[in-house]
């Protein structure tokens, strides 16, 4: 007979997985910590799922192709918690229950449905509820229906997981960052490649191909996935205040980025995948570092549902990419639209190119300076009249300080 603690788990939509053997100490003793609608989570990956002795199967199992599936456990339940959500928007069903329509953006509904309606066969049948999802095509609310508000609390926290779950799932949409397309920088980067060419002595994968258009030369962030309009609202006021927080940090003297020189993300340079200039202040401070530091981690803490984590750990890496061998699996990356996703989809395996010639006679090539005077908030693979990323939002930082830039 299951113990009353197990079956007040099971009450409140959430099992718990107690099987040995996780994938290290780290993932036990530190696990990641997951929000999901003011509810915390700790996020364990176990390899093998399934009732057997002194495993109990998480109801929150997601699919995955490496056989690895991630198990919620509830951090807010203790014994004898009242673990009733409060559900906001009920109304009568008109089957004679309850009804909740949740907001959830459409590029999430075949992960709510799973492989042949896997997903939300579980989640009907393990919870009570009815789920309703907009046909194939269609934009609108996630409906739950159920007997009673407990069942749509229920059916509601597996909903809300299934679409944490499935975010990074999804290509990143937007990015914050800073735009370096000035006349003197493109002028420069179209000599870089002019040069560059000239001296490739067949190198291998140097061609026009890879290099960065000028209209896009930018520093990036910091990468997120905002796949509604209210998400992309999010997104402007957090950045606005993001920038309120780090703006202080350039000081009053000017901030004024050098572009010169250009490293690799490799140690071997006959077989690059990513070029980029050096990127650093006039003045040989840290400022501009500490800047971008401190809105990456604060927008980070702020929304970690929306920005990608890639830099958590060791603060963003300042480069503008110049030459980057994905460019060439696209048909040209000038393009948008069909052509240009199908391209990108089809995920040929990249190959690197031999910049060894460019490193020895351009390894200290001047792209020119740009003052730091704007933010942006850009989409990805839509552009402006000024072949730019798309700006969702621009944000002139001489507006949250009176300094010079």
């Amino acid at each position: 007979m299951a113990s009353k603690h197990k079956q007040q788990k099971r009450a409140a939509g959430v099992r718990v997985h107690y099987q040995p053997g996780l994938s290290g100490e780290q993932e036990i003793l530190r696990p990641t910590l997951v929000n999901v609608n003011g509810r915390s989570y700790r996020k364990l990956t176990g390899s093998t799922f399934g009732r057997k002795e002194g495993v109990e199967t998480g109801t929150t199992q997601m699919g995955d192709p490496r056989g690895r599936r991630p198990v919620f456990v509830d951090d807010e339940y203790d014994e004898g918690e009242d673990t009733t959500v409060e559900l906001q928007g009920v109304e009568p069903s008109p089957s004679g229950g309850y009804l909740i329509r949740l907001p959830i953006p459409s590029v999430f509904f075949k992960y709510i449905i799973g492989r042949e309606g896997k997903t939300k066969a579980n989640i009907e049948k393990e919870t009570g509820c009815k789920l309703k999802i907009p046909s194939r095509g269609m934009e609108g609310d996630v409906g739950i229906e159920g007997p009673s508000t407990s069942c749509l609390a229920n059916g509601k926290r597996r909903v809300e997981i299934v679409v944490w779950s499935s975010r990074n799932k999804e290509p990143p949409t937007h990015f914050i960052s800073i735009p370096l397309n000035q006349p003197q920088v493109k002028k420069r980067m179209a000599v870089f490649q002019e040069k560059a060419l000239a001296i490739r002595r067949n190198a291998s994968g140097v061609t026009p191909a890879v290099f960065q258009l000028p209209a896009k030369l930018h520093l990036t962030l910091g990468v997120m996935r905002l796949f509604s309009t209210e998400e992309e609202e999010k997104a402007k006021e957090l950045l606005k205040e993001c920038l309120e927080k780090a703006v202080p940090s350039l000081g009053s003297e000017p901030a004024v980025i050098s572009l010169r020189g250009v490293e690799c993300m490799k140690d071997d340079p006959s077989s690059v995948d990513v070029l980029y200039a050096k990127v650093q202040l006039t003045d040989g401070s840290k400022r501009l570092q500490e800047f971008v530091d401190t809105v990456f981690a604060h927008f980070l803490e702020r929304a970690p549902d929306l920005m990608q984590r890639e830099f958590e750990r060791e603060g963003v890496k300042l480069h503008a990419t110049v030459m980057n061998s994905k460019l060439s699996l696209s048909l040209s990356h000038q393009e948008t639209g069909p052509r240009y996703k199908a391209a990108e989809n089809r995920q040929r395996p990249r190959e690197g190119f031999d910049a060894r010639g460019i490193f020895q006679e351009l390894g200290d090539f001047d792209f020119s300076e740009v003052p730091l005077q704007t933010v942006h908030l850009s989409k990805r693979r839509e552009y402006g009249a000024d072949g730019f990323y798309k700006c969702v939002a621009e944000y002139p930082l001489n507006q949250f300080q009176t300094i010079s830039l």
